[in-house]
């Protein structure tokens, strides 16, 4: 099947990239749309996002845009940066046009009022600033970098009208819009051809790396409720008898022949990614738990797994049926071969509980302290289970299995974030010494 890539760019930035990439590129059919604002940019993607297997814009922006917006389709989304070597070639033409240059007049986005260009050059710091300056920006949300683009461009003009600049280069289009009335020359720093041609490259390696992640293994795990303990073996047989009637009918519907296998009180299904994407909505919610609700008089817990291979997607699997027992047990939770944690609302469902896991607010509080969203879930379970905001990493050893050193660190990384405040020692057996008691604030 051929793959096909859009190009969702401004004109300018269009008009530069085709005269590099046509419309056939390394056998895949490369299509080019323009816009003017964020919002023409979001219409255009809603409108072909279905037809394409990648999209790639202009910069760190209208990347995050179109991500966000993207929450729940298969498209791989890239966007050309690499602005590093046309800056040097800007610099080089300028320097050499000119026979006088100052270079303190010169600005470039990584530099800060106040640097001096000679010694970063000399220094060979202006890579360094490149990437320190692109790793900053690309970890801001949507509002943070669309601030960020507004006081660059105020401050481009604050420093020209001071006097203070004579040459400008940047990776904001919006600087050069903003600068076109002031008495300097203003130069956008395209990509370079290598640039571009390796920015299409790693989209194609990732459309690559995501039709083949559509087979690896899958595993759902049904798991009646409490009450499955007090029934006979006979009923409990039975029980599981009802639920594979329900789920052969739910999966032929969709097409798929489901592979079974059942143990006392738990039913498993083997699938694989492709599968669980058609029935999870691209792992946004599932009808599966209340189509057994009707059909079979369900009442348990639903949890999906994703691995390599099968046993790892079974490990998965029981791994997530464990969160939905201590985080929230009317959603869905899915651990995928990454060890990612997906929380899933029910379809056909009302949802008149509160959701004890936000996932979103748990994956951006693990980036702000460098752990896993599954760490912090899995301390979060403990305080469910305790019943209390206060914990030391023996509790973790002892209720979540982590290694005493794993705990440790956990805890430690939550309390320089701001997630945890250090609030005395506790014993926590006959042996040993007196453990850091931490309070949990995360709300």
């Amino acid at each position: 099947m051929e793959i096909k890539i859009a190009l969702i760019l401004k004109k300018h930035f269009a008009d530069y990239c085709r005269g590099y990439v046509k419309e056939s590129w390394n056998g895949c059919r490369v299509d080019y749309y323009e816009y003017d604002t964020l919002e023409q940019m979001k219409k255009i993607y809603d409108e072909i996002c279905t037809q394409y297997n990648g999209i790639v814009t202009s910069g760190i922006l209208p990347m995050r845009v179109l991500r966000e917006r993207a929450k729940g389709n298969e498209n791989v989304i890239e966007y050309f940066g690499g602005y590093l070597e046309n800056t040097y070639r800007l610099l080089l033409v300028h320097l050499l046009k000119k026979k006088e240059v100052n270079p303190d007049k010169i600005g470039i986005d990584y530099l800060k009022d106040g640097m001096v260009l000679e010694d970063i050059l000399e220094r060979d710091q202006l890579s360094y600033l490149v990437e320190e300056f692109s790793d900053r920006i690309t970890k801001m949300s949507v509002q943070d970098l669309e601030q960020e683009e507004k006081e660059l461009v105020d401050d481009y003009l604050k420093r020209c009208r001071a006097g203070k600049l004579d040459f400008v280069i940047t990776s904001f289009y919006s600087v050069v819009e903003a600068l076109q009335k002031e008495n300097v020359e203003c130069y956008y720093s395209y990509p370079g051809r290598h640039s571009l041609l390796q920015t299409l490259d790693m989209c194609l390696k990732n459309i690559k790396i995501a039709k083949e992640r559509e087979k690896i293994a899958a595993v759902i795990r049904i798991d009646g409720n409490d009450k499955a303990e007090r029934k006979s073996e006979v009923e409990k047989e039975y029980e599981i008898l009802e639920w594979k009637k329900s789920m052969l009918n739910y999966f032929r519907e969709k097409g798929i022949e489901p592979v079974f296998k059942s143990s006392t009180g738990k039913l498993e299904i083997y699938l694989n990614m492709e599968h669980i994407k058609r029935i999870t909505d691209r792992l946004e919610s599932s009808d599966l738990p209340e189509h057994l609700k009707k059909t079979a008089g369900f009442s348990g817990i639903v949890s999906i797994g994703l691995g390599n291979d099968l046993q790892k997607a079974r490990i998965n699997a029981e791994e997530a049926e464990e969160y939905g027992k201590h985080m929230d047990k009317e959603r869905i939770f899915l651990i995928d071969e990454t060890g990612a944690i997906h929380s899933m609302k029910i379809r056909g469902r009302q949802e008149n509980y509160t959701c004890r896991a936000d996932m979103a607010k748990i994956e951006r509080i693990a980036g702000q302290v460098h752990l896993s969203p599954e760490s912090i879930l899995r301390v979060l379970a403990v305080l469910q289970t305790e019943d209390t905001r206060d914990v030391t990493a023996a509790d973790l050893v002892r209720l979540q299995n982590f290694s005493l050193r794993v705990a440790t660190r956990v805890l430690t990384a939550l309390q320089k974030g701001g997630y945890a405040k250090l609030i005395g020692r506790k014993n926590t057996g006959s042996k040993g010494r007196p453990q850091n008691l931490y309070r949990i604030e995360i709300e």
